[in-house]
C-alpha cells in the first residue's frame, strides 16, 4: 500500500514537472519599424520568449516584411543587460536571395526597467526604441507588443 502510494505521488509529480517548466516561460509578440539612415522605412514582426528563471536575457524571432504582408526575411534575436545597458544581436536571411545579415542593436533608456523582461513587457503600454548597426549601415528602431 505504502509503495502503491509512493509510485502514485511521484507519477503525478513527473507529470506536473512539464507544466512547471511551461508556466516559467512567457511569449510576447508585436510589430516594429526601423529607419535605415534617413530616407528608408522598415517593417514586420517580432516574438519573445521571456524565461522566469533568466530576466535578463530573452531570445526571439523576428520578420521583414513588404507590400502586401509578404515575408522579406525572417530572423532571430538574443539581448542580455550589461553594465545597465539593453544590448543585443540579430541575424535574419533573405527570402528570395537567401543572402544572411547580421547586426546589433541596443534600447534607448530603459525607463525603470529592471529585467530585459521587464522592459519587454513594457512595450505592451508603450514604445520602445533604439538604434542597430549592420554592415556600415544604421539607423532607429521601435517596437510595440499586441495584447
Amino acid at each position: 500500500m505504502r509503495r502503491a502510494l509512493t509510485a502514485a505521488v511521484l507519477l503525478i509529480l513527473v507529470q506536473m514537472a512539464p507544466a512547471r517548466a511551461q508556466e516559467q516561460v512567457t511569449l510576447l509578440r508585436g510589430s516594429w519599424s526601423a529607419t535605415v539612415g534617413t530616407t528608408a522605412t522598415l517593417q514586420g514582426t517580432w516574438s519573445a520568449q521571456l524565461q522566469l528563471s533568466s530576466p535578463d536575457a530573452a531570445a526571439g524571432t523576428w520578420t521583414l516584411v513588404g507590400a502586401g504582408n509578404k515575408i522579406l526575411a525572417r530572423g532571430t534575436w538574443s539581448a542580455t543587460r550589461t553594465a545597465g545597458t539593453w544590448r543585443g544581436a540579430w541575424s535574419a536571411r533573405g527570402a528570395a536571395r537567401g543572402a544572411a545579415r547580421t547586426g546589433t542593436w541596443q534600447a534607448d533608456a530603459a525607463g525603470g526597467a529592471k529585467t530585459l523582461a521587464d522592459l519587454l513587457r513594457s512595450s505592451l503600454e508603450a514604445q520602445l526604441n533604439g538604434a542597430w548597426h549592420s554592415a556600415g549601415r544604421q539607423g532607429r528602431w521601435s517596437l510595440k507588443a499586441a495584447r
